[in-house]
């Protein structure tokens, strides 16, 4: 669903839905690393991995949904 959410904002060129999955991924980052810590894949299943494709992943939305988008140029007509 995360995956799905990141799609969408990028098509959308939405910033909040970009911050959304990648604090999404962040979060279930850690999940998987103390699941992985209790000997267990849990039911996110994946490994080591998995945590740092996830952290990689939340980290790069969150940096891309930080960046400050350029203002329109306005047209000036030459009269």
């Amino acid at each position: 669903m995360l995956g799905l959410l990141a799609i969408a904002a990028g098509l959308l060129a939405e910033r909040t839905l970009m911050l959304a999955a990648g604090a999404g991924f962040l979060l279930a980052a850690p999940v998987q690393l103390v699941m992985l810590s209790g000997g267990d894949s849990g039911f996110l299943g994946g490994n080591a991995s998995t945590f740092s494709l996830w952290l990689a992943w939340g980290a790069g939305l969150i940096a891309l949904g930080m960046v400050p988008r350029p203002e329109p140029a306005e047209e000036t007509s030459a009269d």
